[in-house]
Parts: structure tokens; sequence; C-alpha cells
């Protein structure tokens, strides 16, 4: 897979193996951090999650996050 980015008038173009891209997609598609990854592994087993995450921070394409709700803790009458 080939990733296009531009960046100002400056264009990178940089090849994704297929693990790479799905977790790239389908954060860039609003999918939880968890189903990013689940995709990527499934693709890939071997697929390092913290690397590619590191990979996206330091190439400042994040663009913003949320965080869910905390899941109430049994017998928690909210």
């Amino acid at each position: 897979m080939l990733e296009t980015r531009r960046q100002d008038d400056v264009v990178a173009l940089r090849r994704l193996d297929s693990a790479e891209f799905a977790f790239r997609a389908a954060l860039g598609q609003g999918l939880t951090l968890e189903m990013a990854a689940d995709l990527s592994l499934a693709e890939d087993p071997g697929f390092d999650v913290t690397t590619a995450l590191r990979a996206l921070l330091g190439e400042a394409l994040l663009t913003g996050f949320t965080l869910a709700p905390e899941a109430p803790e049994e017998g928690d009458p909210r």
C-alpha cells in the first residue's frame, strides 16, 4: 500500500505493509484504537501496535482523541 500525504507544499509518499495500512485507515475512519489494533493484528499477528502508534505520534498525524466513559464496576449504582 502507498500512503500519500501533503504538508504545505511538500508531498510525501511512503510504502506501508497491509497491517500498518489497516491500522492507519481504521483510525482515520474514526474507529477506536482497540478496533484498529484488532484489524491490524488480523492482517499480521506480529504487528507491533506500540511502534505504529509511536510512529503516528512522531509524525504528528494524530489530531485528537476522546476517552470512553468508564464502565461502572459491578455493584456500582451509576
